[in-house]
């Protein structure tokens, strides 16, 4: 599969999700249990031999929902190919 139509199906679930569930994530410890809930579904679906792809989507989509929903306090994302923390782009040289 392409990375295009991953991230396309990561978008849809997310916005699958906030229409479902529309409040925000709480806390770093609400996300956790959400993300292991889901991951432990895909998970589940590895050991029965019949891999869900939309369960792993759903790992990535939460974890998406995480990052911008939460405080970055204890996150630190720099480095990662994304922003410095004034925004200027990121570059290791």
């Amino acid at each position: 599969m392409e990375y295009k139509v991953i991230f396309e199906k990561i978008v849809e679930e997310i916005y699958r999700a906030r229409k479902k569930h529309p409040q925000n994530f709480h806390s770093h410890h609400e996300a956790y249990a959400i993300i292991k809930e889901e991951f432990e579904e895909w998970w589940d679906s590895v050991k029965a031999d019949k891999p869900d792809e939309r369960e792993m989507i759903s790992v990535l989509a939460m974890g998406v929902l995480a990052l911008v929903e939460l405080p970055p306090a204890k996150l630190n994302i720099t480095g990662m190919g994304l922003t410095t923390e004034e925004g200027l782009p990121y570059s290791p040289v």
